[in-house]
C-alpha cells in the first residue's frame, strides 16, 4: 500500500486514529466508544470491525446490511457489550458488497486475531478460520475471492501501522508506546503547506497540519 494518510486526533496513537490511502478503497478508524458520535461519516458504511476489550481481547464482526455504527451499537453475545471500550473499523466503499464476501473477510480477520490476540468471536470457530474453509464454504467466484483477499491485505496493513499494540492504553514501562520510541520531529512550512510530523520507518506520520509529497 502506498500513500498512507494518518491523522492522530490528539497528536499521539492513544487517541482517535484515522487512516486512508490513495491505493486502497478501504478507510480505517480506531475510536473510543464514547467518541463514536463524533465520527458518523467514518462509520457510515459497510465493513469489518474489531471491538477491543481488555488487553489482547478482540471481537471480530461484520456489518451485514447495517452500517458500521449501527452494527457495533447493536447487541453482541456474552458480556462483550459491557467490556469493549474501543472500535477499530474498516469501511468499504461498495455499499453492495455481498454477505458472503463480508463473511469471507470476517473469517480471515478472525484467523488473524487468533494468531495475534485473544479472539472473543465464537462463530466461526477457530478450527474453521482458514483459507481452505473460506474458499469451500462461502461459494464465491474467483474474482470475488481475489477482491476479498486484497481487502484483507489492506486491513492487516492498517492494523500493523499502529505502533506496539492496537489497544490505545497499551504502555511499556509506564510510558506510552509513542513516548518510548526515539522520534525525530519534522517541520514543514511553505505558501500552501504547514505541518509537524515524524517518519516512522517508511511512513510519514502527521501530528498537526497538512503536507504532501510530489
Amino acid at each position: 500500500m502506498r500513500g498512507v494518510k494518518i491523522y492522530l486526533s490528539d497528536g499521539t496513537y492513544r487517541g482517535t486514529v484515522t487512516m486512508s490511502s490513495d491505493s486502497s478503497k478501504i478507510a480505517a478508524i480506531r475510536v473510543e466508544k464514547e467518541k463514536i458520535q463524533d465520527y458518523e461519516n467514518e462509520l457510515d458504511g459497510p465493513g469489518i470491525y474489531l471491538l477491543l476489550s481488555d488487553t489482547n481481547s478482540v471481537y471480530v464482526g461484520q456489518t451485514g446490511l447495517d452500517t458500521i455504527k449501527k452494527r457495533i451499537m447493536n447487541t453482541h453475545s456474552g458480556d462483550i457489550d459491557a467490556t469493549w471500550h474501543t472500535v477499530f473499523a474498516f469501511k468499504f466503499p461498495n455499499a453492495t458488497i455481498g454477505t458472503n464476501e463480508l463473511l469471507f473477510i470476517e473469517n480471515a480477520l478472525c484467523e488473524y486475531v487468533h494468531e495475534h490476540f485473544r479472539c472473543l468471536t465464537t462463530t466461526p470457530t477457530r478450527q474453521n478460520c482458514n483459507k481452505r474453509y473460506r474458499k469451500q464454504h462461502y461459494h464465491l467466484e474467483s474474482v470475488q475471492i481475489h477482491t476479498c483477499e486484497n481487502y484483507i491485505e489492506d486491513i492487516e496493513f492498517y492494523i500493523s501501522i499502529i505502533p506496539e499494540s492496537i489497544f490505545p492504553e497499551a504502555k511499556i514501562g509506564g510510558k506510552s508506546s509513542l513516548a518510548v520510541k526515539q522520534v525525530k520531529i519534522l517541520h514543514l512550512a511553505g505558501k500552501k503547506v504547514s505541518a509537524t510530523g515524524y517518519i516512522d520507518q517508511y511512513m510519514s506520520i502527521i501530528l498537526k497540519g497538512h503536507w504532501m509529497f510530489l
